[in-house]
């Protein structure tokens, strides 16, 4: 396989970047932060696309390391070349590995399947090797890793090249003889078994089977006992009764009197009780039964006002009805004034037209009063020369003069006058409605403040009412709960059963008072009887008997309780003792099962190591050879490859690790072991292989040797060589 070209859309800091890995080696000498690691690694992502990781460090996640630092497209194209065909891969990432987008094309530029339906595991079919395998072969990161194990996959393409048949038989064996082990025995806790939960079945039922033969033994003893208490008892009810007899033999008529008298009570009683049921009359809650009746009823009462006050509530409604009406009133009353206010206003104009009449008779009135002036003139001056036509002309220009005053004086006083009428009517309209407005508006705040206040009276009565409701219910369901113990009628009042609940324990009071009453006395009675007749003997030893009785029955009752549960013991553990045996029988068959599969385990694991042992050695052998050619002759002969694929070194008999020698030693080894498994590997498909400055911990003389030998090996490998120092370059 050879590189040909790539094309980075957008990777880490390159964007849009393309180049050239045409030749056999392809040296890149570039100064720090140049981008050669991330050129590395975009070539191993084109290959075996990003790894999946939630973790937030930017160091172990690619997905976060090479994200483009300008937000362009992430991904690329790699073109290579494979047994005698041209293919471009595309890789397009997403934000996540579900988003991630890849295509394969061959050099028809058409869509390629060679390597899959959707091409994601290109670098395993290519290599035949998964991701880290890879970077343990091919790809010699800066500064080198150190010598670490052998991937489990790099062992098993080892041991193909041995002739196994199927590389991955082995493991699949194993992780199949892990799985049955694990199904059988779990090797960690919480995780169960079979056999685990068999041994814990098997040790349940082994204590249940040893209890009940514990218990069957004692099931003998507590019989035995049993029976000895029953015979007990048998002799002291005897001999009670005997007493007994003596004693109701010693009785006089008097006494036979207060037996009848006390059965009579008692029987009394034993009605009453029947009454009370269950129930202990004397602790009886009747006190807390009345509260609640007394409360129940006060509800209802409360409820009933709470209905009165809805009625007188029709005040207020007759009283807002009545504030409407009178709204309705004024605004019908303003209404009116408007419209004379405004009739007057229409008066108001036709005195203006009054005016401009006026002011036409004023000017015939002043042309009159003109005309008499000059008349009266000429009367005068003609006054001496002709006295009767001047006469004339006086009268006649002053009367012509005086018409023409009356003219232009009396439409001035009839205008004021009506003027000034017009202008009483306006104002006293306008002071009519002002003041019907603001009545209008008190009435309106009076019935907004009543129809507020009626609002709230509702929303806290119907609150009220709903609590009420709510308490009377709790209340009757109580009240209920409480009398359906006692043997009371039903009835629609709760009084009237109260007050027979209150009579029945007042009676049940006085008869009990009345029964103790006649016992004490019968006691006494009793007690002087037998003083008299046997010195009190007889009464004491009957006591005595009667105690000892009691003690008896009780220790009999225990002892057959004690029986029954001894019994139930030895049922379980005989009906548990043939699930045991088949248990036990079971746990032994897959012990067996369980010991041929460790067994097994144990066989393909030696064989395993043992074609471990046989693959490494021609690893070794090759890793020692270039061991001498990079002039490291006397290491080459100490080196040493464990089966976990770890490089040693045999130091005066004894094996060495890596961690031992310095870094220089360990990227040393670490680089002849990943050119000898290339070597054993790929001996059809050479792979490429990428050189991150693998030399920076090698001295002069190491790094020259190194540097002819990444010549050598440019002739059957191609090399991607990338470095920053000028003395590490390849001439």
């Amino acid at each position: 396989m050879n590189l040909i070209s790539c094309h980075i859309l957008g990777f880490g800091k390159f964007v849009n970047a393309s180049f050239d890995f045409s030749k056999p080696l392809v040296v890149f000498k570039e100064n720090n932060g140049w981008g050669k690691t991330t050129l590395a690694d975009f070539i191993e992502c084109m290959l075996f696309g990003l790894e999946s990781s939630r973790s937030k460090s930017v160091t172990e996640n690619y997905r976060l390391k090479y994200a483009p630092w300008s937000g362009s497209g992430f991904g690329g194209s790699l073109t290579f070349f494979y047994r005698g065909q041209t293919y471009r891969v595309e890789r397009i990432f997403g934000r996540t590995a579900g988003a991630d987008v890849v295509k394969i094309y061959n050099q028809n530029h058409a869509p390629c399947y060679d390597f899959g339906e959707k091409g994601e595991r290109l670098g395993e079919i290519l290599f035949g090797l998964e991701r880290e395998s890879y970077r343990k072969i091919a790809y010699l990161s800066q500064g080198g890793n150190g010598v670490s194990p052998f991937p489990e996959s790099l062992k098993a393409r080892l041991i193909s090249l041995l002739g196994e048949s199927d590389n991955g038989q082995s493991r699949g064996a194993l992780e199949r003889l892990d799985t049955a082990e694990r199904a059988l025995r779990a090797k960690r806790k919480p995780g169960k078994g079979k056999l685990d939960l068999l041994d814990e079945r098997i040790e349940e039922l082994s204590r249940a089977v040893d209890e009940g033969k514990r218990a069957q033994e004692r099931a003998l003893e507590m019989q035995t006992r049993a029976q000895a208490l029953k015979g007990e008892l048998l002799s002291l009810t005897q001999e009670s009764e005997r007493i007994s007899a003596e004693l109701n033999a010693s009785q006089d008529g008097a006494e036979s009197e207060l037996r009848g008298k006390l059965a009579e009570r008692e029987a009394e009683l034993a009605e009453l009780q029947d009454f009370f049921g269950d129930a202990d009359a004397a602790t009886l809650n009747v006190e807390g039964l009345e509260k609640a009746v007394t409360e129940f009823y006060q509800l209802v009462e409360k409820r009933e006002e709470m209905q009165i006050g809805e009625e007188l509530a029709e005040a207020e409604k007759q009283e807002i009805e009545r504030l409407k009406t009178q709204i309705s009133a004024k605004e019908q009353a303003i209404e009116t004034y408007q419209l004379l206010l405004q009739e007057k206003e229409e008066t108001k104009g036709a005195g203006l037209r009054s005016k401009q009449q006026i002011a036409k008779k004023s000017g015939l009135g002043s042309l009159m009063i003109a005309l008499g002036v000059a008349v009266l003139s000429i009367g005068i001056s003609q006054w001496t020369s002709k006295p009767a036509l001047a006469s004339s002309l006086v009268t006649g220009g002053g009367i012509a003069a005086i018409l023409g005053l009356l003219t232009i004086l009396l439409p001035l006083l009839f205008q004021r006058n009506e003027a000034k009428k017009s202008q009483n009517g306006t104002a006293s309209v306008k002071r009519r409605i002002a003041e019907a407005e603001r009545d209008l508006e008190d009435l309106k705040l009076e019935l907004s403040a009543l129809v507020q206040s009626r609002q709230k009276k509702t929303e806290a009565q119907r609150e009220v009412l709903e609590q009420a409701a709510r308490r009377r219910q709790a209340l009757e369901k109580g009240i209920v709960e409480f009398l359906s113990h006692f043997r009371i009628p039903k009835s629609y009042d709760y009084r009237a059963s109260l007050q027979i609940l209150k009579e029945k324990k007042s009676a049940h009071e006085r008869c009990a008072q009345r029964v103790e009453q006649y016992r004490l006395e019968q006691r006494e009675r009793l007690h002087t009887q037998n003083a008299v007749w046997s010195g009190d003997s007889l009464a004491e030893q009957k006591r005595r008997l009667d105690g000892e009785r009691e003690s008896k029955l009780d220790e009999r009752a225990n002892a057959l309780a004690d029986l029954a549960e001894l019994e139930r013991l030895q049922r379980t553990g005989e009906a548990y003792a043939g699930e045991l045996e088949d248990l036990k029988a079971e746990k032994r068959r897959l012990e067996k099962r369980l010991l041929a599969i460790q067994t097994a385990r144990e066989i393909l694991i030696r064989a395993r190591e043992n074609a471990a042992a046989r693959y490494l050695g021609g690893v070794e052998s090759v890793c020692a050879r270039y061991a001498r050619v990079l002039g490291n002759e006397a290491l080459s002969k100490r080196l040493r490859l464990l089966s976990n694929g770890e490089m040693v070194l045999e130091e005066n008999g004894v094996f060495k690790g890596s961690e031992y020698y310095s870094t220089g030693a360990q990227d040393f080894l670490d680089f002849c072991v990943r050119l000898a498994l290339a070597e054993t590997l790929f001996t059809r498909e050479p792979p490429v292989l990428i050189l991150d400055d693998p030399f920076v911990n090698f001295d002069d003389e190491k790094t020259e040797s190194a540097k002819r030998l990444v010549q050598e090996l440019s002739n059957r490998y191609q090399v991607l060589y990338f470095t920053c120092k000028t003395e590490r370059v390849l001439e």
